[in-house]
């Protein structure tokens, strides 16, 4: 790309619009606002990253140019695929280009995090000292996973610390998420194990569903059993009772990345690890506070909110798929995007040029998810579509440098992937609005699955109508396509007139008898390409059998004058690869043509057989002579 006037940052995240992610990004933006940094957001989807990692959603991470970028924020998650981690970093290394990790230790670079260990190992602390509590259960994340075995960790050393027994069988793996933790609750109940004083959750999504389940049971918290979270995410504030927990200011800390990687840019020594104190929040659900309902409009506010959003989003996947039903085109499915797509700025579809090609098929690489040469496949801007042409991978977008140019600073990148196959990416400018960017990586799922449900459908057109050793078209194709073509002529009522040529192969039996079909299908091919390269525009190749091809071609001037350049390109294209070639038979082959007017009474079958009936006239005319 051109390296744009101010400084560029690229962050590599995943799924930004979740929780803390999304928190840090909004704080690296208005902090590179704030200093006239742009900043280039990578978003893998964590669908992908938990479980392909460095083998898919982490692809979007190689489309960044190190050579044209000033600096790179690795976000805590990223951390986990160890893979991207470590080549990014390399990557930074290998061009000089600075990188700052956030909310994860790395000793190789400077860092911005939290203190986890410390934190949870306060609040479990705060349960046993403050409360009384003898009996502890932790609903930990997911088995093996940094930030859970971090709080596991910090869980043990409090139990040892004031002399509690620790029961590694007693661990609730909940996954972080609120189902998983939901079923961890009937698997303890069902096990009529004796209730804990507390259940300590690793984070607030599954201490919320720790109470949900308690409740459910007829059991009160705090009075039967306490509960506490980690992260301090909007629901814990606002669900009754207000959950205990620890809070993490990501957007700090991403404010500190960007004051860091600005240190960093003017040449000066910062701080190998910046490490935050997280915000202890003892409230209601530990019996710290008294339970207070006033909350509860704001909770169901959220909660209508978020259901709305879900619907609209289900919504909007709906609508793309019984629009895009139907398509055969790729190309077709451009109003659709324009019309369907979710988006308040500027938008670009930007397609491997591969994925584009009926020829190929392309499908993921892990060392180059990119094509060299990428097709905005759609911009849009103020609402409008802008064409644009195929540009350099290194570029990202077709008109970077204007977007930039004209104040927008915050870009989100987001791949385009269907099982593994690695499309492109969507690109859009975003705001600090979370909702907003989830619309956004929901679209880019959702367009995947369209763009590669009619490339499916395309790709069967395309191989119905066409010769598989040759690529062009068989006899159904080329009745199709000439029928379209002549009902066009006569639509536009031009004079114009039909030329067909009948072109048959010479001694490809000897050919094949003396070396190999291998090498009669090579002659097949290049007669094909020799057939449809002379032809050039405005005509129709077509293999209808073993080494016999018809080429249409319409024609608007004097047609023996046409009939005899295209046999000299003809000629002369076999004779090229004749010389070059260095096989020890020579391509040869028969042409026979015959024009007419387009009228409503055309008939493509008597001009074929004209053609033939001067083809095979040509043929027989010719001495047999020896294959060298």
């Amino acid at each position: 790309m051109e390296k744009p006037k101010q400084k560029t940052i690229a962050v590599c995240t995943l799924t930004c619009s979740y929780g803390g992610d999304f928190e840090m990004i909004k704080g690296i933006c208005l902090e590179a606002q704030k200093r006239g940094f742009a900043v280039l957001v990578f978003d893998a989807p964590e669908n992908y990253a938990s479980k392909h990692a460095d083998k898919i959603g982490c692809g979007i991470f190689k489309l960044i140019d190190y050579e044209n970028i000033d600096g790179v924020i690795i976000s805590q998650r990223v951390m986990y695929s160890h893979q991207s981690e470590t080549e990014i970093v390399e990557q930074c290394e290998k061009h000089n280009v600075p990188v700052v990790s956030l909310n994860f230790p790395d000793k190789k670079i400077p860092s911005v995090c939290f203190d986890d260990k410390y934190s949870f190992e306060k609040m479990v602390d705060h349960l046993i000292e403050k409360h009384g509590c003898k009996k502890l259960r932790l609903v930990a994340g997911p088995k093996g996973n940094g930030y859970s075995m971090t709080r596991e960790d910090a869980f043990k050393n409090s139990l040892e610390k004031h002399g509690l027994k620790f029961n590694q069988k007693e661990i609730m793996y909940g996954d972080f998420w609120r189902i998983p933790a939901l079923q961890r609750m009937d698997e303890f109940f069902a096990s009529g194990a004796e209730l804990p004083d507390a259940f300590v959750c690793a984070n607030d999504a599954m201490a919320i569903a720790v109470c949900e389940k308690l409740f459910e049971k007829g059991l009160h918290v705090p009075d039967d059993v306490i509960v506490t979270g980690f992260d301090g995410l909007d629901l814990a504030d606002y669900h009754i009772p207000k959950i205990s927990t620890v809070r993490c200011d990501n957007e700090y800390a991403g404010r500190e990345a960007v004051k860091i990687m600005a240190s960093l840019f003017a040449g000066e020594k910062v701080e190998q690890l910046r490490v935050l104190e997280p915000e202890m929040q003892f409230r209601e659900s530990c019996g710290c506070r008294p339970i207070d309902i006033r909350s509860a409009n704001n909770y169901a506010y959220l909660s209508e909110r978020d259901i709305g959003h879900q619907h609209y989003l289900n919504y909007k996947q709906q609508e793309l798929a019984t629009y895009s039903a139907s398509l055969d085109k790729l190309s077709d499915l451009k109003d659709i995007f324009l019309n369907k797509m979710p988006f308040s700025n500027n938008a670009w579809i930007m397609l491997n040029h591969k994925f584009l090609n009926m020829e190929e098929d392309f499908k993921f690489f892990e060392d180059k998810p990119f094509d060299d040469k990428i097709d905005t496949f759609l911009c849009v801007q103020d609402s409008k579509g802008v064409e644009f042409p195929v540009i350099e991978r290194r570029q990202y977008l077709p008109n970077l440098a204007e977007t930039f140019a004209q104040g927008y600073t915050n870009l989100l990148f987001m791949p385009l992937i269907f099982g593994e196959e690695f499309l492109g990416y969507l690109a859009v400018l975003f705001e600090n609005d979370n909702l907003e960017i989830s619309r956004y990586e929901r679209f880019a799922q959702n367009a995947s699955q369209t763009l590669s449900s009619v490339k499916i459908h395309e790709k069967l057109e395309y191989l119905l109508v066409r010769d598989q050793l040759t690529g062009v078209f068989n006899r159904r194709g080329f009745y199709s396509q000439i029928e379209h073509f002549v009902f066009l002529k006569l639509k536009n009522k031009k004079k114009s007139n039909l030329i067909i040529y009948s072109v048959d192969m010479d001694f490809l039996k000897e050919i094949n008898d003396t070396y190999g079909h291998n090498a009669g299908d090579f002659a097949i091919k290049v007669l094909a390409d020799a057939i449809s390269v002379s032809a050039g525009k405005n005509s129709v190749t077509a293999r209808f059998g073993g080494d016999e091809f018809v080429c249409a071609v319409i024609e608007s001037g004097d047609c023996e004058q046409a009939i005899k350049k295209y046999k000299e390109k003809f000629q002369k294209y076999l004779d090229d690869v004749n010389a070059a070639s260095g096989k020890p038979y020579k391509v040869r082959a028969s042409i026979g043509a015959q024009s007419a007017l387009i009228t409503e009474d055309l008939s493509i079958e008597n001009i074929i057989a004209k053609a033939d009936k001067l083809m095979y006239s040509e043929k027989s005319s010719k001495k047999r002579s020896v294959i060298r």
